[in-house]
């Protein structure tokens, strides 16, 4: 751990940076239900007078939900601010699906408040079953654009692909 000496500390509005990483770690979100197991990442963590942000360079493991498990990587930046979250944007892989997301979460208020989901493409056998719904064949590409929370929330997009075998536009 390290050490500091009283005082030795600087004051002003210098940015510290932190470099990060992570071998054989876990994270579970135990109110989701969601697991990240076999973590492995780098990353930098930046503090500065205006917030924070965390530049994720690599992150690599498996993601575990309703008796699923999966390998997934994502890099991108996440930055924090006033209690907001605002992902800049983040690109996640899956075994094979692909996705983009931008946006801002607001954890206070309980949900996002803004956002962006590029799927190129999104395997819906692969993904559905980490949220319980198994049987679902199919394959979409395209963009989502969401804004609000629970019951409030809208989305709107364009996607394109199969289901079940017909083809969706």
């Amino acid at each position: 751990l390290p050490r500091f000496r009283k005082g030795s500390g600087k004051r002003g509005g210098a940015e510290t940076r932190v470099r990060l990483a992570l071998r054989t770690s876990s994270l579970d979100l135990t109110e989701e239900g969601v697991s990240l197991r076999s973590l492995s990442a780098t990353g930098m963590l930046a503090m500065g007078p205006s917030g924070s942000s965390v530049l994720v360079e690599r992150l690599e493991g498996s993601l575990h939900s309703s008796g699923t498990a999966l390998p997934v990587r994502m890099d991108g930046m996440a930055a924090f601010q006033d209690s907001i979250w605002r992902l800049d944007p983040v690109h996640v892989e899956m075994a094979a699906s692909r996705l983009a997301a931008s946006g801002e979460w607001d954890p206070r208020r309980g949900g996002l408040r803004e956002g962006t989901l590029h799927l190129a493409p999104l395997v819906l056998g692969e993904v559905l079953p980490l949220a319980d719904v198994t049987g679902v064949d199919g394959t979409v590409r395209g963009d989502v654009d969401v804004e609000g929370k629970g019951g409030d929330a809208s989305a709107s997009g364009c996607l394109s692909g199969t289901l079940e075998g017909e083809a969706i536009d």
